[in-house]
């Protein structure tokens, strides 16, 4: 995404930030080297006062910044996420390290299939009378919080709303 399709008042989504309002693009001495260089003031919709500065010439950066999701890319994304599969990776360390990337890296396909993924496990160790281990339910509370935002936004509905709409569409119990 390139400066030029940036503007302010523009909603976008910053890697695992969620949902950003572009409050300003402008010069700034963040580094106190003297030079000036522009930035993307972002603030975030879920905690107002939480102010991201994104360094426009910083490519790596810059390509953490999409725009929002359509209604319809994220009805087809949910349907497309049901052929697909995130396996359960059993060994903890590994788990925790796969599922810190997927939240990391902030991508809706993503998520959609770990947060899936979870439900699922999640299901089936409730059918044996077990719990979800507590890392697990914060990385699937951690993940949903992402996901929402940026769900909420784009289909007009009220955040606690956007898990049951997921659930219902990718026909998976809670």
């Amino acid at each position: 995404m390139g400066t030029m399709h940036l503007e302010k008042g523009a909603h976008v989504v910053y890697g695992g930030y969620g949902v950003c309002l572009v409050e300003d693009i402008r010069p700034m001495d963040l580094c106190h080297s003297g030079q000036l260089a522009p930035y993307f003031v972002l603030r975030q919709e879920d905690a107002f006062n939480s102010t991201l500065y994104v360094p426009v010439e910083n490519s790596q950066l810059c390509q953490r910044l999409r725009r929002v999701l359509t209604k319809g890319e994220i009805h087809e994304l949910l349907l497309e996420s049901k052929g697909h599969q995130l396996a359960w990776p059993p060994d903890r360390q590994t788990r925790a390290e796969r599922f810190q990337g997927i939240l990391q890296r902030g991508v809706q396909e993503e998520l959609i299939l770990m947060i899936r993924c979870i439900y699922l496990k999640k299901g089936e160790l409730q059918a044996r009378g077990k719990k979800l281990p507590d890392a697990d339910l914060r990385v699937l509370k951690r993940a949903e919080r992402l996901v929402e935002g940026e769900f909420s936004y784009a289909l007009g509905i009220p955040r606690d709303q956007v898990s049951a709409y997921i659930r219902s569409v990718l026909q998976v119990e809670e």
